[in-house]
């Protein structure tokens, strides 16, 4: 019997069963016709890996190739030394300030220069002595409370200038404002002494008053002679 055949369901299902060993023979040479795919063999667990040379050929491998040197254009251009901001700002064009002894500004007003405190107390006969004499020259013109005013202002002067308490600074100038008095520059001893009120104002604020009083009776006595 060459196949049995059932029934008695929708489809119908033929078995071939083959009879010999020939049967099985023919039928693989029926399967592989001209027609027919060639199996591919499939590469055991111990097998050789497999490379295909030919597309290795064609595309070759690429390497870095790390001694080429950069282009020119791949580092930035340094920048104009126009662009460069400098590194301190342009000098300033005003003038030093001048700085007194004692700290405070000066007013830079009078130009007498000190005589680094050589000779300065020898000035104080001269000076104490000069300005009684100016006294005593506008004495007619000022009143009698005026005149205790100044007398007690030039004693605190004197007594300063005993003790040490006025600077090589304040002296020489002191002597050059009498200077100026007694030859008739009354302009100059008024500079000199706003110069000394300004810059030395706790070293001569108790006695420069006194010297002020003089120094305005000796202006008012230049304008009489002009008029």
């Amino acid at each position: 019997m060459s196949g049995n055949v059932v029934f008695g369901s929708p489809l119908c299902v033929r078995i071939i069963r083959p009879n010999s060993l020939e049967d099985c023979q023919n039928s693989r040479v029926r399967d592989s016709g001209p027609h027919s795919v060639p199996s591919v063999p499939v590469p055991g667990w111990n097998d050789p890996p497999q490379f295909s040379h030919a597309s290795l050929d064609s595309h070759g491998i690429r390497r870095s190739r790390l001694n080429k040197r950069p282009s020119p254009h791949s580092h930035p251009s340094p920048l104009p030394p126009s662009s460069l901001s400098p590194l301190c700002p342009p000098p300033s064009s005003a003038p030093p300030t001048q700085t007194s002894q004692s700290g405070e500004v000066s007013s830079g007003v009078v130009g007498v220069t000190d005589s680094g405190g050589g000779g300065v107390e020898d000035d104080y006969s001269r000076v104490v002595d000069g300005f009684q004499m100016q006294l005593e020259r506008h004495k007619t013109s000022m009143t009698e409370k005026e005149v205790e005013e100044v007398m007690k202002r030039l004693g605190a002067m004197r007594t300063q200038w005993n003790s040490g308490a006025l600077s090589p600074h304040v002296m020489t100038h002191t002597t050059a404002l009498l200077t100026a008095l007694e030859a008739g520059r009354v302009e100059e001893a008024r500079r000199i002494q706003v110069a000394l009120m300004v810059d030395h104002t706790s070293e001569v604020n108790m006695w420069m008053m006194g010297v002020k009083r003089l120094i305005a009776r000796a202006e008012k006595q230049t304008d009489n002679h002009k008029s």
